[in-house]
């Protein structure tokens, strides 16, 4: 069963992982199910959508639950028909107060994250956005000027808003952006980006 990935905590502590189907996403959003009300006994981790419960035998187990991050529904049937919506941060102590104690059999992430695209140059080499000055960096031969696709990559990575003042050469320098310093080398191969401070 590949997809989603569960993790089954039992009272006694003993762990169990159960691969449940469906689609992955960050692991940064996840739904608590609770055995017992009040956040009590065993618990069953979803990351990912859970067309049915069953297969990891929660189906109509869960008697509370915690959100925390993203936007799901919880669902009496399977394959998610008659849904309640739960979000970030929400603790239900008693799933009776939404209408779903012990009736919970499928469970989605209904906000995905759009994956952020990949930042190019007009060369289609790839930006890389690095937290120090890479100890090496490529060749600059056959870069050309490259300034236009390093404003461009900052507009992308931090809003058109910013004001960019460039410190440097076509293929190598400095760009100053809302106040902070960042160097940047190009090559034909990929451009480099790195905080200055």
């Amino acid at each position: 069963m590949a997809g989603v990935t569960a993790r089954l905590l039992m009272s006694t502590g003993l762990m169990l992982a159960a691969a449940l189907p469906g689609t992955a996403w960050a692991y940064d959003a996840m739904v608590t199910l609770y055995s017992g009300q009040d956040r009590g006994g065993s618990t069953l981790d979803v990351e990912d959508d859970v067309e049915n419960l069953a297969d990891s035998g929660w189906n109509d187990r869960a008697r509370s639950l915690t959100v925390t991050g993203g936007t799901w529904e919880v669902c009496r049937h399977a394959g998610y028909r008659d849904c309640e919506t739960v979000r970030a941060w929400d603790v239900i102590n008693d799933l009776s107060r939404i209408g779903l104690d012990q009736a919970i059999s499928s469970v989605r992430r209904v906000d995905r994250p759009a994956p952020a695209p990949a930042a190019t140059t007009g060369t289609g080499s790839p930006i890389v956005w690095n937290t120090r000055r890479p100890a090496t960096l490529w060749s600059l031969t056959s870069a050309g000027d490259c300034r236009p696709d390093i404003r461009a990559a900052f507009a992308q990575r931090f809003g058109s808003s910013g004001e960019g003042d460039f410190d440097g050469g076509p293929s190598e320098g400095r760009l100053t952006w809302d106040g902070k310093v960042w160097g940047y080398n190009c090559a034909y191969r990929q451009t480099d980006i790195w905080p200055e401070d």
